[in-house]
């Protein structure tokens, strides 16, 4: 995803400067795009499952996109997973992202702790732009250890931190400019603090 030495490209008259903006700019292309670069970079898929509070193994990991599931015994529709990392024997997370400014519902979030395998280390992890304390806390006191929260801001810095290293495996500046120019995610550099509106383009 490195268009490093290529022509310039437009679409609809505006430049493109990820690969990522012809997927789309909706809540789907930017959760495809995390995707993308999660099974594509190790260190990224390390440094984002300790953001998630596990250890940064990546070992035989397996990324899913849009994983669709029906509960065995009732036979009913369990919902469409935005994101889901397994490490078979290890780890499942499942991650709920929103790119508007609400929170999902106690019983989305129902629907994928269901879907937990209990056996090993499972968490279901809301992804949104902003920081709803209420909501936040609402959701914590009723799943506990098996809900976690991140911000889209959390993943533009990894991209953005990891993109400048020698050694990195993958152009992650592919994720962190699609970002920054079809979502106007960005930091106050004097503040520290993220700014992320609500709408997008």
């Amino acid at each position: 995803m490195n268009t490093t030495g290529g022509l310039p490209l437009f679409l609809h008259g505006k430049q493109i400067f990820s690969d990522y903006q012809l997927i789309g700019s909706d809540e789907n292309a930017l959760t495809f795009a995390l995707g993308h670069c999660l099974s594509r970079d190790r260190k990224f898929l390390s440094a984002f499952l300790k953001k998630c509070q596990f250890k940064g193994v990546t070992s035989d990991a397996e990324v899913h996109l849009q994983k669709k599931e029906r509960e065995s015994k009732k036979k009913r529709d369990s919902g469409i997973v935005d994101l889901e990392i397994i490490i078979h024997d290890r780890l499942q997370l499942i991650v709920e992202a929103k790119v508007g400014g609400d929170y999902p519902t106690i019983d989305q979030i129902r629907k994928y702790i269901k879907r937990l395998d209990r056996g090993i280390e499972s968490k279901v992890i809301v992804l949104t732009v902003i920081t709803d304390d209420k909501a936040k806390n609402n959701l914590r006191r009723q799943f506990r250890k098996k809900i976690g929260f991140l911000i889209w801001s959390d993943i533009l810095g990894l991209s953005k931190k990891l993109a400048v290293q020698d050694d990195s495996t993958f152009n992650l500046r592919t994720l962190s400019t699609f970002m920054k120019e079809v979502y106007d995610m960005s930091i106050n550099a004097q503040e520290e603090v993220w700014i992320v509106p609500l709408s997008i383009k």
